[in-house]
């Protein structure tokens, strides 16, 4: 009787996420800005590079393909940034805080888990269907509601050991599904960008005005696209790109991706950190160089990169063409 109970109220429970996933797709394509008609696509390079990350804040997992969903990118069924972890305050951990996350490197496993790895520490195998059958809680952050399941005590002891040297302080969640928030003019306020993409002449640009020893590998930038642009694009375009069509396919055809200009990508300090090394640049770099010529959006934040939401769902893989609308 317990069995069928729990079966049914957990039914019940992902039949409403489900439900609440359906209508936020309703509703939001119902107010999303449309591509204007007569605007013209222009080529503007190639896709470069997939990224996703699927522990926030945790070293990037590169991909050849991924299927490009409202809510973000996918492979199979792994989502970018799908787990994240929470400290005793309840607050995100982030890499800019514990710089030591960067080091946890991440493949994708048998049947749907995944093999997460660091130095000198055994490799922890998170099974995600499990953790999917779990009762969820809700977490509201900066305009979304997010439906979560905690993981296993093993999950965040090995979490808490690899980033604090702690049996605990820290735990692991899997975010099952993110509703959005609307204000009443129907208009999404949420900050939750599903695609932050990159030019590869911007970092060049940046790395030109660095030291030798203060260069940087784009990845520390967290991107998530990276476009081999034409020897015609300047550096930062992506600042004036108002939409992204990706792949062959006409403009209309249901495979092609098609991404709308949200926000630019303002800087904190977690591009400062190496990726190789997990240590802070001691000059402050290269976000010190940044604040000297591109506080173009705030006074405080330099730009670096664009926020992209999803106009319509697609698949893409490196070595595709993309077009651009321009402003």
């Amino acid at each position: 009787m317990k069995s069928y109970l729990l079966s049914t109220v957990l039914a019940a429970s992902l039949g409403a996420i489900a439900l609440s996933y359906i209508s936020y797709y309703i509703c939001r394509r119902k107010h999303l800005q449309k591509p204007p008609k007569n605007a013209k696509w222009e080529f503007v390079g190639t896709l470069e590079e997939i990224v996703i990350y699927p522990v926030t804040s945790a070293a990037p997992l590169l991909l050849n393909e991924v299927q490009c969903k409202i809510d973000g990118l996918y492979s199979e069924d792994l989502r970018d940034r799908c787990l994240v972890l929470i400290d005793e305050n309840g607050k995100y951990a982030f890499a800019g805080v514990y710089p030591k996350m960067l080091s946890i490197t991440t493949e994708v496993g048998y049947k749907n888990t995944l093999v997460v790895k660091a130095p000198e520490m055994e490799s922890l195998t998170i099974n995600l269907d499990s953790l999917k059958m779990k009762h969820p809680i809700v977490k509201h952050k900066q305009g979304c509601k997010s439906h979560l399941v905690e993981g296993e005590q093993e999950h965040h002891e090995w979490f808490s050991k690899v980033i604090m040297n702690k049996s605990q302080g820290l735990k692991l969640f899997l975010i099952i599904n993110t509703e959005f928030e609307y204000n009443l003019m129907g208009e999404d306020k949420s900050e939750f960008i599903p695609v932050m993409v990159m030019n590869n002449k911007s970092v060049n640009d940046l790395n030109k005005r660095l030291t030798t020893d203060d260069r940087v590998h784009h990845l520390q930038f967290r991107g998530n696209v990276l476009i081999d642009t034409l020897e015609n694009v300047k550096p930062y375009a992506e600042d004036n790109w108002s939409w992204i069509r990706i792949g062959e396919e006409k403009e209309n055809a249901a495979k092609n991706c098609i991404l709308r200009y949200h926000a630019p990508c303002l800087r904190c300090i977690l591009p400062n950190v190496d990726i190789k090394t997990c240590k802070r640049n001691p000059n402050f770099e290269p976000l010190n160089t940044l604040k000297k010529y591109r506080l173009i959006h705030n006074k405080k934040e330099p730009t670096m990169g664009a926020y992209y939401k999803v106009y319509q769902e697609g698949s893409f893989k490196t070595k595709d063409p993309v077009y651009a609308i321009i402003t």
